[in-house]
């Protein structure tokens, strides 16, 4: 399986002309754009044309990795669903969804303002606010309580996403790779796939949270479902348990 043939990869020098045809940025001097660090599953470009500052993500379908592991790409789609709920409900803590693109696989987000920083690196650097954890949790309950039984985009509904891209990885290769644990391990996952209860993000962890001076944003939501909402309280759990690891001397 390779990139769909008809969908051409966005980079630094074609996103510009993209963007102003679909006219979230406007033509003409001022305008600049780079490629970030997109991690193994997206192409991930930032742009502005001095009016404002946008992020272009575009999902691929085989990821960066050395196995060869695909998910569809259309999970641009789920992500962009999963802004718009978590837009309605918290506005201040998701970027806003500004477009999206069906066809190109791909979503455009105001950028965050310069200066902000991904959590992880605050926390790999020995810095821990509490507050930030506070911030994180109230707005966690918020996405969960919020919408516990209610109708969500149908896109969020399915689970094939999540599976590919977490239940696999991080359960059933577990279990093959350590057969005195798959028994606990499966049953976990069958457990959690049970639970389908509110929207649940699915990569809640530190390098997904950016923090500024007056607050923060909660990004990447492309394995958003309905689910069990105890998965994003232990993922995150786990990611700081492993900073603490990391900086023995910041634990308490």
């Amino acid at each position: 399986m390779n990139e769909p043939a008809d969908v051409e990869l966005l980079h630094a020098t074609t996103v510009l002309p993209y963007l102003v045809g679909r006219h979230v940025l406007g033509p003409g001097p001022g305008t600049e754009a780079e490629t970030l660090g997109g991690g193994v599953s997206n192409v991930v470009l930032a742009a502005g044309d001095g009016r404002r500052q946008v992020v272009v993500k575009q999902a691929l379908a085989r990821l960066r990795v050395a196995d060869e592991w695909y998910a569809p790409p259309e999970r641009a789609m789920i992500e962009a669903d999963a802004l718009e709920v978590c837009g309605r409900l918290t506005p201040a803590e998701v970027p806003r969804l500004l477009d999206r693109d069906p066809g190109r696989h791909a979503i455009t987000l105001e950028r965050a303002p310069s200066g902000w920083q991904d959590w992880k690196g605050q926390l790999l650097r020995g810095r821990a606010d509490t507050e930030v954890a506070r911030h994180l949790g109230r707005t966690l309950a918020s996405w969960h309580s919020r919408t516990a039984g209610t109708r969500l985009p149908s896109a969020l509904e399915g689970t094939s996403h999540f599976e590919l891209l977490r239940v696999d990885p991080y359960y059933r290769t577990v279990a093959r790779r350590a057969p005195q644990l798959s028994g606990p391990v499966i049953a976990l996952a069958e457990q959690m796939s049970e639970r389908r209860l509110c929207l649940v993000h699915g990569d809640f962890s530190p390098k997904n949270v950016l923090v500024g001076p007056d607050g923060l944003w909660v990004i990447d939501f492309e394995v958003a479902h309905r689910g069990d909402p105890a998965f994003d309280v232990a993922f995150l759990l786990c990611h700081l348990v492993l900073k603490s690891l990391h900086r023995p001397g910041m634990a308490r």
